[in-house]
């Protein structure tokens, strides 16, 4: 007694994941077609969206770069023919200058007093306000 055997192949199996196999789908739409119009109505979404980011990088952005400009240049408000581009000389000269350390070493011990003193006052009122009030 002999089975009989499909000659049919079944490609579907084969092919790449997520790949469409050819066949429609459920709405009887190709399945290409379905998310290209999933990406069009995504792009349709955040569209409005668009103004409030072009704010936020020309708000944010640009004067940071502005500022990477600047410190890569010498200039002189009072004499503005004189800009030129020095590279990171100007950073060279903060480190060099014992005023430049002084005051750095001073705002990082204010903020670091600052900070260890408002972790403790609130872990302070913290465990004061963790008991029961009857």
């Amino acid at each position: 007694m002999s089975v009989p055997t499909d000659t049919r192949t079944d490609t579907s199996s084969t092919s790449r994941p997520g790949a469409s196999s050819g066949r429609a789908g459920p709405a009887g739409h190709d399945h290409r077609t379905a998310r290209a119009a999933a990406r069009a109505e995504a792009r349709r979404r955040r569209l409005p969206l668009l103004p409030a980011l072009l704010f936020v990088i020309v708000c944010t952005q640009v004067p940071f770069l502005l500022t990477i400009w600047y410190s890569l240049r010498s200039r002189n408000l009072l004499r503005p023919e004189g800009d030129q581009f020095v590279g990171l000389q100007n950073f060279a000269d903060l480190f060099i200058d014992s005023t430049f350390r002084t005051a750095a070493l001073n705002s990082v011990l204010i903020t670091l007093g600052c900070v260890a003193v408002s972790v403790l006052l609130g872990l302070g009122l913290a465990l004061l306000l963790d008991r029961d009030f009857a």
